[in-house]
């Protein structure tokens, strides 16, 4: 007989590998975990279909592509409300930083007239201003990648590049 103190540290230690182990794999569980989630939420439907006689492959198949066109379908309905949106914050970002500074000069006037030591403006000058330049930077590349997403044409079927 294993004495329970044995049996405790051989549960941690096994523990602690499982969870070394899925650390090390994570992205690979990771996709397989999403896997099995869609399989799961999609069995269903291709159930269904085989019950009104359809063959389970081409049950699975169907089911798929109304998966597909429906996810297509979503990015096509979004794509312009987002664009529309990140070209909106583009061109307001420019106002809400001058109106900020603005009132970070006035906020450092405030304190100055009543002899307090702080300084706020300095650092929230810059810190606006690359917060500026980070969204900025960041829309412009999201604009970029929806607008190749969209006008870029698909490759053949038979292209394996």
């Amino acid at each position: 007989m294993v004495p329970r103190w044995v049996q405790a540290i051989a549960a941690a230690a096994a523990l602690l590998g499982l969870a070394s182990l899925a650390r090390t794999a994570g992205s690979v569980l990771l996709i397989f975990l999403v896997s099995a989630v869609v399989a799961l939420i999609l069995n269903p439907s291709v159930t269904w279909l085989q019950r009104h006689r359809v063959p389970r492959g081409i049950a699975i198949a169907v089911v798929l592509a109304t998966l597909w066109a429906g996810l297509a379908g979503m990015v096509a309905v979004l794509l312009r409300p987002v664009t529309e949106q990140v070209q909106a914050i583009q061109r307001d970002l420019p106002g809400l930083v001058d109106s900020a500074n603005s009132s970070l000069a006035n906020l450092q006037a405030w304190l100055d007239d009543r002899g307090l030591g702080v300084q706020v403006k300095r650092p929230g000058q810059t810190g606006l201003e690359t917060l500026q330049d980070s969204l900025l930077s960041g829309s412009t590349d999201v604009l970029g990648f929806t607008r190749d997403l969209v006008t870029r044409s698909p490759r053949p079927a038979s292209c394996l590049c």
